[in-house]
């Protein structure tokens, strides 16, 4: 999910922003599948969570909008993530929800749509004509609920490998690596004690280290799950989409990849230990880790670096096999709205061609269509790194949502990052309680 556990640290705090801005083709009201021709002026609230270089590329959005379609004046919600999730349920519970908003359909669409919060898109898009096979087909999974539409893509997020290019080249290494194999060589070299030892060499210091080559963390989505499925396991029985899903983390494969995590930073002594990894950006961009994998939606977040030379590189592959994450975000209309016809030519519009040309230049967020994304006007504004990363998209597990998942994912996240990565618990006795209870989750208990 594009708002997984690392949004969780999103800018907080982020005050409502009203934007008035207006659209062309509106109605005060509209049927469904209407696409609404009348010039009568309506006014439309629109809800989002994003970082500050999110809510500045916003405005920008919406304000192409306001050029192309002045007869829709649209108010902005903004919020950061921990407190959007909590306000949207009470708003849309209170009939005070905004009219178009933004939605990660992993985590949340199944509650909203499955509790007829949502309005389904399939006759919007179809007489609208919007060409559905535009899309990374990856993601269109993620915005489908019992085989019908509730939200148009809007962009996606991939796992990528960041890596200092400075301290690669005093290493003597040319190239990120590939699979996780080369990465923990390439970790043992770059790992450095006080003495200048590197972790391969006598006498390295493990209580000392000054630099570490990787950064292991517990990120549940965006690394355990595809380094599982690149072994050849899943996190969760297939297919996800039966109604009976059960948490597989202490299967053989579940155990495999995490102790392998896990032993980066206990055996090989190349990544910090949560307690000395602190902030989840800031180990990167100060230079103690020389590699670090996050989600693209994190990259502003770096691109103040300038004491080093950086790029990114795609997901590490696993004896060949190569998976990544593919994550979308789209926008639902409020199935309660009244406007809804003006709401289905802002949301039609941020996901087709208009919007996402627009999105492509500010260079923010990576685009659902495929051309865009591959398009000079998105890439020239990305680290060189990005044509590769964006490539593994093929490749991409789709986050996809069912009941309790939301519930489930937090406890297995909660475990692996409190007891597990923290040496609290070995992986064994970690995993064996993260499934116990996700699968309790799972059933409709509480643990």
């Amino acid at each position: 999910m594009k708002g997984n556990l690392k949004r969780f640290v999103a800018v907080a705090g982020m005050s409502v922003l009203a934007v008035g801005l207006a659209a062309c083709g509106s109605s005060a009201s509209g049927s469904s599948g209407s696409s609404g021709t009348s010039n009568q002026h309506v006014s439309l609230t629109y809800g989002r969570w994003g970082s500050a270089d999110e809510i500045k590329a916003g405005r920008v959005l919406l304000s192409a909008f306001h050029h192309a379609s002045p007869h829709i004046t649209v108010s902005q919600q903004v919020a950061d993530w921990n407190t959007y999730w909590t306000k949207l349920p009470t708003q849309l519970a209170a009939g005070t929800a905004p009219d178009v908003f933004l939605l990660d359909p992993g985590y949340y669409q199944v509650h909203y749509a499955g509790s007829g919060r949502l309005l389904s898109l399939d006759n919007y898009i179809k007489q609208s004509h919007v060409d559905m096979s535009q899309y990374w087909a990856q993601e269109l999974p993620s915005f489908r609920y019992q085989g019908h539409y509730y939200e148009l893509p809007r962009d996606i997020s991939l796992n990528m490998l960041l890596w200092n290019k400075t301290e690669f080249a005093k290493a003597g290494i040319t190239s990120p690596p590939s699979s996780w194999q080369q990465l923990l060589h390439d970790a043992q070299l770059l790992t450095l004690d006080s003495s200048g030892h590197n972790a391969t060499q006598p006498g390295f210091n493990p209580n000392n280290i000054v630099q570490w080559g990787y950064g292991s963390y517990e990120y549940l989505d965006g690394i355990d799950e595809p380094l599982i499925t690149e072994m050849g396991g899943h996190l969760w029985t297939q297919p996800e989409t039966s109604g009976h899903v059960k948490c597989l983390i202490d299967s053989p494969t579940g155990q495999r990849a995490i102790q392998f995590l896990v032993n980066l930073v206990s055996k090989y002594h190349v990544s910090p230990n949560p307690t000395q990894l602190g902030h989840y950006q800031n180990i990167f961009a100060s230079g103690k880790v020389a590699m670090y994998i996050d989600g693209t939606f994190d990259l502003p977040e770096y691109y103040p670096i300038n004491n080093f030379k950086w790029d990114i590189a795609p997901f590490p592959s696993w004896n060949g096999k190569e998976v990544s994450m593919a994550q979308g975000v789209g926008n639902a209309i409020n199935a309660n709205t009244s406007n809804k016809a003006a709401a289905w030519n802002l949301v039609k519009w941020l996901g087709t061609a208009p919007g996402q040309k627009v999105m492509s230049q500010h260079g923010i967020n990576i685009p659902s269509i495929r051309s865009l994304a591959l398009s000079s006007a998105f890439l020239k504004s990305q680290p060189p790194g990005m044509r590769s990363v964006i490539n593994t998209i093929p490749a991409g597990v789709p986050y996809l949502d069912f009941p309790h998942k939301a519930d489930a994912f937090n406890y297995v996240d909660t475990v692996l990052s409190n007891d597990v990565f923290s040496g609290h618990m070995t992986v064994p006795a970690g995993l064996a309680k993260a499934q116990s209870g996700a699968n309790t989750i799972l059933a409709g208990g509480h643990v």
